[in-house]
């Protein structure tokens, strides 16, 4: 489990966390669930960071993210924006999202908004 930790700060000014394992242009964003953080892909970004650089964030509101004061803006657009803007402020110009429950839909959104962005979508656990 080898992974440096880091934040970014949202499009409303929250400190984000995030883990990345592995190095290089190859990205697989994992996205977790509603009530869900990093965590979870403990295992398969540790499979998967010889080959690919694998970013875990919590989202707002989770592990060791801040919390919004604004319970209004814990909506799919504002967790797709952070996402956005995770992979903006890292210079990410294309990913494979990984999404579990949530984090599918964040994952869809995004490709149904750019999809020249998104490189792949796997979907867990998405109704």
């Amino acid at each position: 489990m080898n992974f440096t930790e880091h934040h970014f700060t949202s499009f409303d000014d929250l400190s984000l966390y995030y883990r990345v394992y592995g190095e290089g242009d190859d990205v697989v964003l994992c996205l977790p669930g509603l009530t869900r953080n990093s965590n979870d892909f403990v295992g398969i970004a540790t499979h998967l960071s010889d080959r690919w650089r694998v970013i875990t964030p919590d989202l707002r509101g989770r592990g060791q993210s801040d919390w919004d004061p604004k319970p209004q803006r814990y909506t799919l657009p504002s967790y797709v924006a952070d996402a956005w803007r995770a992979l903006d402020q890292m210079g990410v110009r294309r990913a494979v999202v990984l999404g579990t429950s949530l984090g599918g839909l964040v994952g869809m959104a995004m490709a149904a908004q750019k999809p020249d962005r998104v490189a792949g979508l796997v979907l867990n656990d998405v109704g």
